[in-house]
């Protein structure tokens, strides 16, 4: 055995020990001198006495001696030189603060239990331990080297986040930190429930010793609101709006009349719901659309196991005034339409000749009408292509003469002048979403469609088939959908159709009109370098305000804008373009928490029966001895300090001694 210690500088402190020698060599006591008569009886107790006192003079000194000694070589730290590496030991310590650890889990909450197992392993390393924490967040903090107490610290202001990260990424982001650090003895430790794990095989290059720590689920069910759809893009302005719920049952047990709530603009709706087990339930909730510009909805339940999936937001705004532009030479064409919004004052019309367009204004438009011109040309059929992408719904009706369209989507073709019906209307499709109500219609009675006088063949000049909303008698379409952009295959003036005679005309104009409201995300998942669609087109600066006002500046020269990551969380955001609201949505946290990962156990067993891995259950008491044995040494200042003590107490009985 070779004893070394691992703080050597403190030996310096020996020199102390020059001072219960210079005390005992220069004994600084003034004697009083007193007359007596007769001295020879003293002399010889005074030679007695002398040797006696000088014995226990050097028994004083020598326990101080001793005494300093020994402290100063507890303070040293000796331990045997086989241990000596641990003077270089550097653990890393990952803690799993993802949702899935907010939990309650066999000893209480998952993610205290982790924090409190790693208290137990950062109290049990050697004093001069240097500690590297890291969680799911990747912050700054988590790239530094820390002593005991600061680490303690760390660990302790750890929450709950929304970020899960790939095991293979957490390894990677030890490795690299601790690789630098080449003389040193490096251990890993992951305290997680592993719901992450989604395979066993872990890329370790450098040969790292990872411990694995397990905090244990108390129950495996759970359940969650794992999305929400309209089945339109089009949302309505007013009336009933309905959408679709997915409510998931992850637990090996079936629930009965569980509750799902719906609160829109603070008004409440509930369903009761029975899903099996590890199945999930499609629910649709109908609601009345509130008298007002932006829409909140939120869906929630009330769950236990796992909280932050117990809710869903979506929001998306609705405008109080629409625009539409009319580009016809007609003056009957712009009567039609003028008389179908002269009563709704969220209207407004911007009519115009096709020599008068202003393409300035045309970004500003909801619907854009071209209302029987003869001509179309490229320059114009390119712009109108380009604001359709952008949501803006544009509408085609042709003029009963010979026709020179440049259109990139749909090619009119043959006029007809054989008057014909229109022969059915294709309900079921979302352009006609709310606008019948289902009756039942007695044998051999036909409804009552409008006659067109002439009529165009409609072929598309894409290679995807075309999209029919409303058919002629014959079959051949008379209403053909393309993105945002309608084709009608004959126009509504009384010389080409009876259509304006007929109530179809005011369903065909608001649900084009409609087609063009919110055609983006109402809600997103939470993730880093989350972007939108600007419905504007190239904006240069977008103000994001979230639920309680604060403010976010984001620029793009593109029709996309990035949140920024710092801004990302929970809630309801509005987004504002030189100071004027342009939509809304919400953000919610990423479901892949929600899901339980059963074979996750099979992949830690299978990879720790590798080298380099293994694995223990993290628990509150400190009875793992995982902790006790990883970092076990044979040091001695203990013994020092017993000893220098016992010298102390020695000293102290040898003042007491007589002379």
């Amino acid at each position: 055995m070779e004893i070394t210690f691992l703080y050597p500088t403190f030996l310096w402190a020996l020199l102390l020990l020059s001072v219960p020698i210079i005390i005992h060599l220069f004994n600084f006591r003034k004697f009083k001198i007193v007359e007596f008569p007769n001295i020879d009886l003293l002399k010889e107790i005074k030679e007695d006495s002398k040797k006696s006192r000088t014995l226990k003079n050097l028994l004083i000194l020598l326990f101080r001696v001793l005494f300093i000694t020994f402290l100063v070589l507890a303070f040293a730290f000796p331990i045997d030189s086989k241990t000596k590496k641990t003077s270089h030991l550097i653990t890393s310590i990952y803690i799993d603060n993802s949702f899935s650890m907010d939990a309650q889990g066999l000893e209480g909450n998952k993610l205290n239990t982790a924090k409190s197992f790693a208290d137990q392993l950062i109290q049990n390393l050697p004093a001069n331990a240097k500690i590297h924490i890291t969680t799911n967040d990747f912050l700054s903090k988590n790239q530094i080297l820390y002593n005991k107490k600061n680490a303690l610290d760390i660990v302790s202001g750890i929450n709950p986040s929304q970020l899960s990260k790939n095991p293979q990424l957490i390894l990677n982001r030890q490795a690299n930190f601790i690789r630098k650090f080449k003389d040193a003895t490096k251990e890993l430790f992951w305290i997680s429930d592993f719901q992450q794990l989604n395979s066993n095989v872990l890329i370790n290059q450098d040969s790292l010793n990872i411990n694995f720590c397990i905090t244990e689920s108390q129950s495996e069910n759970n359940i969650s609101i794992d999305s929400i759809w309209f089945n339109s893009p089009i949302k309505r302005l007013s009336g009933t709006e309905e959408f679709n719920v997915r409510i998931t049952n992850h637990g090996n047990e079936a629930v009965k009349d569980f509750e799902v709530m719906l609160n829109i603009n603070s008004r409440t709706n509930k369903q009761v719901v029975s899903i099996k087990k590890n199945n999930f339930s499609d629910l649709i909730f109908k609601y009345n659309i509130p008298n007002d510009s932006i829409i909140k909805g939120e869906v929630f339940i009330q769950d236990q196991t796992i909280n932050y999936d117990n809710r869903f937001l979506f929001s998306y705004t609705l405008p109080k005034e629409q625009f539409v532009y009319l580009i016809s030479p007609a003056a009957n064409f712009k009567k039609v339409i003028e008389k179908i919004v002269k009563n709704d004052s969220s209207i407004t019309l911007t009519s115009t000749t096709p020599n008068n367009i202003n393409f300035g204004e045309l970004k500003n438009q909801d619907l854009i009408i071209l209302g029987e011109l003869n001509e179309i040309n490229y320059g114009l059929a390119k712009e109108l292509n380009k604001l359709s992408k952008k949501g803006k719904s544009i509408a085609y009706f042709p003029s009963g003469n010979s026709l020179n369209y440049n259109l990139f989507d749909v090619e009119y073709n043959n006029l007809d002048s054989n008057p014909l019906l229109i022969g059915s209307l294709h309900k079921a499709h979302s352009f006609f979403s709310g606008v019948f109500i289902e009756k039942n219609l007695k044998k051999n009675n036909k409804e009552d469609y409008p006659t067109l006088f002439k009529h165009y063949s409609l072929t598309s000049k894409t290679n995807q088939p075309p999209e029919v909303i409303i058919s002629k008698e014959d079959g051949a379409p008379f209403l053909i959908k393309s993105g945002n952009q309608f084709y009608f295959a004959a126009g509504i003036t009384k010389s080409n159709s009876n259509i304006s005679q007929r109530a179809l005309a005011i369903p065909l104009f608001y649900q084009m009109l409609f087609n063009a409201v919110q055609t983006n995300a109402s809600y997103h998942f939470i993730q880093p370098n989350l972007t939108r669609l600007s419905k504007s087109g190239k904006i240069d600066k977008i103000i994001l305000k979230n639920q309680n006002n604060q403010e976010a500046i984001s620029r793009s020269n593109t029709n996309l804008y990035s949140l920024p990551d710092n801004f990302l969380s929970e809630g309801f955001f509005k987004v504002y373009i030189d100071n004027k609201l342009i939509e809304s949505f919400a953000l919610n946290y990423n479901r892949k928490e929600s899901v339980k990962i059963k074979t996750q156990l099979e992949h830690l067993n299978t990879l720790t029966k590798q080298p380099f891995y293994s694995q223990t259950k993290a628990l509150n008491r400190p009875s793992n001895p995982l902790i006790h044995n990883s970092f076990k040494e044979t040091s001695y200042w203990h013994i020092c300090l017993i000893i220098s003590f016992l010298f102390l107490c020695l000293e102290m009985i040898a003042i007491r001694i007589k002379k």
